[in-house]
Parts: C-alpha cells; structure tokens; sequence
C-alpha cells in the first residue's frame, strides 16, 4: 500500500513540475513576444526638431527618426545694405536601439543609427552704394553617416517617457558651394566635402515619447 502511495505521489509530483514549466515557459515566450510601439518628437535645439517612432519588444527596439528638420531665416537692413539668410536641413534615421534597467524607471538605452543628411543654405548681399560688393552664395551638401547611441529613459507612466542620449557619430559629406563674383559676373563653384568623426554640436538630443 506504501509504495502505491509513493509511485502516485512521484506520478502527481512529475505532473506538477510538468505543467509547472509548460505555465513558466509560455510566460516566457509571451513575455518575449509583447510587441510595444512608441512615437514621439526629439529635439537638438528650439529650432531643430523631428519625429521619432520606435517598435519591437520592450528591450530591444528598431527606431526611425525622420523629418528632422533644421531651418533659418534671417534679414537686416542697414543703410544701403541688405542682407538675408536662409537655410533647411533634413536627416533619416533607422537603427537598433537596446535597453536595460538600471533603477525603478530608469533604462539605459544604447545602440546605433545609420542616417542620411541633406543642407541647403542661401545668402544673399545687396549694396546699394557699391553693387561690386552684391553676394548671391548657395551652398548644399549630403552625406551619410553612423551614430552610436548611448542614453537613458525615464518613465513619467506607463505611456509616457522622457529621453536623452549622445551620439558620437563618424559622417561623410559631399557638397558644393556656388559663388557669385561681381567682378567677373561669373559664378564660382567650389567643392565642399568633408569627413569628421566623434562629437559635434548635434550630438546630445532630447526626446518625449509615447508609447502604446
């Protein structure tokens, strides 16, 4: 009698951790397979700004930033000279982006970007009293380039959350600037190409995102 007890309790013990680790697996693999999605916009400075939109799972997502848009207009009147100045930049961004808890709401975010950037600027001179010194300058420029992501997130809610990361970046651009010679009458094209890395004056953003 003894030993009929004990093979049904071993029997009832195999089913128990059985089913035990069937629930602890599929917790697993649920937890593995939430999907979350964030949308937010990010900033450089007051005047350069974007959208951004994040998916994947809850540590490790794919982030696009796209339209960041960068714009100036400027114009001064001084006696007989005026002067105007005008310029718009546009980035793209997609990369990977990974988090890990380091407090109660607070994530440290690293990863990278791969991105393509576009300027243009227009400048533009008008003498009056001396027209030999008019300017009519434009100058543009492309290029791509790679951030490496480093930052933190701090959870205001459930839905809500505030960013901040550096981005130490390697870019290549290649440009022209075009300039008007009042000499001459001609224009004059010069080659603007350029290769940088580290940290630049773009390389700290801010971002306010929500997440759904």
């Amino acid at each position: 009698m003894a030993s009929i007890i004990v093979h049904n309790l071993l029997i009832m013990t195999k089913i128990f951790v059985t089913i035990s680790l069937i629930v602890i697996s599929h917790s697993l693999i649920a937890q593995d397979s939430i999907k979350v999605q964030e949308v937010g916009i990010s900033f450089i400075s007051f005047n350069e700004f974007g959208l951004t939109y994040r998916t994947g799972k809850p540590k490790s997502l794919w982030r696009v930033n796209t339209l960041f848009i960068s714009g100036s207009q400027s114009q001064e009147i001084a006696d007989s000279v005026e002067r105007s100045d005008n310029g718009i930049g546009v980035q793209v961004e997609i990369g990977k982006e990974n988090r890990k808890e380091i407090a109660k709401d607070f994530k440290l975010r690293y990863g990278f970007d791969l991105g393509f950037r576009y300027n243009k600027s227009i400048r533009k001179k008008m003498d009056l009293a001396n027209p030999t010194r008019d300017r009519d300058d434009t100058s543009f420029s492309y290029g791509a380039y790679i951030n490496i992501v480093l930052g933190f997130n701090y959870e205001l809610s459930e839905s809500l959350l505030v960013g901040i990361e550096i981005l130490p970046s390697i870019n290549y651009s290649k440009g022209t600037s075009i300039e008007y010679n009042p000499f001459s009458g001609n224009y004059d094209e010069f080659d603007k190409s350029s290769f940088s890395y580290g940290f630049s004056n773009n390389s700290a953003r801010l971002s306010l995102v929500y997440r759904f």
